[in-house]
C-alpha cells in the first residue's frame, strides 16, 4: 500500500521489511490465528484449483499449528509435483508429511500415502536402497491396516521392482509371489498380470 502525504512525499508500505516488522510485533498466538485464516482464505479463493496453491496452504496451516489440515495439502502438493516430474519438490513434501505425522498421531492412510509416494519417487530417480526402506515401511503399515488384496499387491509390486533394479531378482520374485498369494482367487486381474 502506498501512502501519499499532502506535501508530495510517499511511503510504500508493501515492502517486505515492513511486513516482517509488522508480523514480528504480533504475539505468537495471534500469528497462528492469522496463519490459519490465511490458509482458509486461500482454500476459499482457490476452491476450484487447490492444486496450484496446496503447498502454500499446507505451510500456512502448519504455521498455525493445524497439522491435521496441513497434511492433505502437502500430499496434494507432492502429487502435483510428481505429475510435472519435480521429484525433489515431491520428495520434500512427502518427507514433511512423514515428519508431521511422526510428531502426532494422525491418519495411517496419510502416512501410507507418503511412504508409498516417497518410495516410488526414489525408485524413479534411481535411489533404490532408500526407496526400498520406505516401501518396506509401507508394506508393514499396509499389513497393520489390513489393506485389501489389490492395494497390498500394489505395494508388493513397487517393492519387488525396487529389489529387481538392485540386481536382486530372487527377492523380486518372492515379493511378486507374496503379492499374488494376497490376491487369492483374483489371479486373472490386471494387478495379477503386473505382478
Amino acid at each position: 500500500r502506498v501512502i501519499v502525504e499532502p506535501e508530495g512525499a510517499s511511503y510504500d508500505l508493501t515492502h517486505d521489511k515492513l511486513s516482517e516488522v509488522a508480523y514480528a510485533s504480533l504475539s505468537p498466538v495471534r500469528r497462528r490465528v492469522l496463519q490459519g485464516r490465511v490458509a482458509q482464505a486461500l482454500e476459499r479463493i482457490h476452491e476450484d484449483g487447490l492444486e496450484e496453491v496446496s503447498a502454500q496452504i499446507a505451510a500456512h496451516y502448519e504455521r498455525a499449528g493445524e497439522t491435521r489440515e496441513a497434511v492433505p495439502h502437502y500430499l496434494r502438493a507432492a502429487q502435483v509435483a510428481r505429475q510435472v516430474y519435480a521429484n525433489e519438490e515431491a520428495m520434500r513434501h512427502y518427507r514433511r508429511v512423514l515428519q508431521l505425522l511422526e510428531e502426532s498421531s494422525h491418519s495411517r492412510e496419510a502416512r501410507l500415502q507418503a511412504l508409498l509416494g516417497l518410495g516410488s519417487v526414489l525408485h524413479i530417480i534411481g535411489q533404490f536402497a532408500q526407496a526400498e526402506s520406505y516401501l518396506r515401511q509401507a508394506v508393514d503399515l499396509g499389513h497393520e491396516m489390513e489393506l485389501d488384496a489389490t492395494e497390498m499387491a500394489r505395494l508388493y509390486y513397487w517393492l519387488g521392482e525396487t529389489c529387481f533394479w538392485q540386481s536382486r531378482p530372487e527377492d523380486a520374485l518372492v515379493l511378486g509371489q507374496e503379492g499374488l498369494s494376497r490376491l487369492g482367487a483374483d489371479q486373472a486381474s490386471v494387478t495379477a498380470a503386473v505382478l
